[in-house]
């Protein structure tokens, strides 16, 4: 079979309970069709023809539009947390710098109708604004000022505050629930005292106010929990579960939504997967499989699975997605409260990330990143348009870790919509490169297979449409 791969199409042997078969997978095309004639996806339409994504990069920057649909507010680094995977930790300020920065806010809010058209309608509508920390809420006369201001100009935006849920006071759940701002807050379940440092929902003086929190901005679908997906924590359904006990509500009225652990830091990393370690495919595969809607609910999963069926089912071409983050496209757009144009919420522009000022926003250029279709890796990548990049403007060693970390995922997630589709498990793929390196790359093991098929029945399991809310 290895004649029939090529640089960006794999060869993938599928093998179910009685036997095997292999497909053909273009990634060009995003086609598959069994080795022995066939649609593996009988009911795909050709995608219409979809032009190529501005694919960015130093040479080639992006730029950003005054017709944003997403926002991100960068309030200031600082933190009262030393997680051990932040992707902002060497960006801490050596004091922390947490006074109302009421100026600056001001400031930025005057000068907003000059670079935000105000979304579709003028009044919001179609835009979300982020507010972004450090932990936002050291932050929180400037947030809530800039919160209260904004919905009153944009009645109709969305606002959306990130937090780690150790500063919520009641003043933050009445200003939350009057001005309609989705709360999202990280936690990692299992994993949170021994990842973050201390649990916030097991606080007697906390505990009992996130949970308040709950009550008032769940019944709005304004309140959603943030997972860290790492090497020592990575089962959604239990960091699920963790969150609904400690709550005491019902498992599917948690929102969770989760991240992926990335190299950011020097030195050793004990929250990376390793390399070629199937049990992580294996946990992710049979929390889905053994857990039914619940492990498809977890973390959203099914609308990830949904997304690749649909991108599969289209035959969209690779080359119409963008980067996975979004923060290539024009539309999107990360700043601080100086006007300072930056990557993403995660850099600073003290740190090289100063790519222009919204005062003169046509000047600014995106050259600190890369779309996915310019890395060396990505076009011979079965999983890339899964994934689509991993963190865009990463470089180096940090860059070839944070892609490992992501083709280990996304490899478990492929596994997955092929078996709701054939009821069949990946074991491994073949080509003449897979990420420039080696020609194979095995997924799961025979053994490893029959474990997880025996454990749900033979046959594929329902539909993922039939585990949605």
């Amino acid at each position: 079979m290895q004649n029939l791969a090529s640089d960006k199409s794999f060869v993938l042997t599928l093998q179910g309970l009685h036997g095997q078969r292999q497909a053909i997978f273009d990634t060009r095309s995003n086609s598959l069709t069994w080795s022995d004639g066939g649609a593996l996806f009988p009911e795909s339409i050709e995608a219409r023809a979809l032009p190529p994504v501005f694919a960015v990069s130093p040479e080639n920057p992006g730029r950003k539009s005054t017709d944003l649909s997403l926002i991100k507010v960068q309030l200031g680094m600082s933190c009262n947390m030393r997680c051990g995977y932040c992707s902002q930790g060497e960006l801490r300020p050596a004091k922390q710098v947490m006074k109302p920065a009421v100026e600056e806010a001001e400031g930025f809010l005057r000068g907003m109708s000059e670079w935000y058209a105000g979304g579709r309608n003028g009044k919001g509508l179609g835009t979300r604004i982020e507010f972004w920390g450090g932990e936002t809420l050291l932050y929180w006369p400037t947030a809530k000022l800039l919160a209260t201001a904004l919905r009153e100009r944009y009645p109709d935006v969305s606002l959306l505050l990130f937090t780690n849920g150790t500063l919520v006071n009641e003043e933050v759940i009445e200003v939350a629930s009057r001005l309609k701002v989705h709360m999202a807050v990280s936690y990692d379940g299992p994993d949170q005292k021994g990842a973050r440092g201390t649990d916030p929902l097991l606080s007697p003086r906390t505990g009992p106010l996130l949970k308040k929190l709950f009550l008032a901005l769940n019944p709005l679908g304004l309140i959603s929990f943030n997972a860290t997906v790492s090497a020592r924590n990575h089962s959604l359904v239990a960091i699920q579960n963790d969150i609904a006990g400690k709550l005491g509500v019902p498992f599917h009225h948690i929102r969770l939504t989760y991240e992926l652990v990335m190299s950011y830091n020097q030195g050793g990393n004990p929250f990376l997967f390793r390399r070629g370690d199937s049990s992580l495919r294996v946990s992710l595969i049979r929390d889905v499989l053994e857990n039914g809607a619940n492990g498809l609910l977890a973390g959203g999963i099914h609308l990830q699975l949904e997304d690749f069926r649909s991108i599969l089912m289209r035959r969209m071409p690779a080359h119409a997605l963008p980067q996975h983050c979004g923060m290539d496209q024009p539309h999107q757009i990360a700043v601080d409260l100086k006007g300072r144009v930056v990557t993403c919420q995660n850099t600073v522009a003290e740190d090289g990330h100063h790519l222009g000022n919204t005062s003169d926003l046509q000047a600014v250029r995106l050259n600190t990143a890369y779309h996915w279709s310019n890395r060396p890796e990505c076009p011979s990548c079965p999983v890339v348009s899964f994934c689509r990049g991993s963190c865009m403007f990463l470089t180096g060693e940090f860059w070839r870790q944070s892609c490992q970390q992501f083709f280990e995922w996304y490899l478990g997630l492929f596994a997955l919509v092929l078996y709701f589709q054939t009821g069949m498990l990946l074991q491994k793929i073949e080509g003449l490169r897979i990420r420039g390196r080696e020609d194979r790359e095995t997924v799961l093991s025979p053994s490893e297979i029959q474990e997880l098929l025996r454990g749900v029945g033979a046959g594929a399991s329902p539909p993922i449409e039939a585990h949605s809310r």
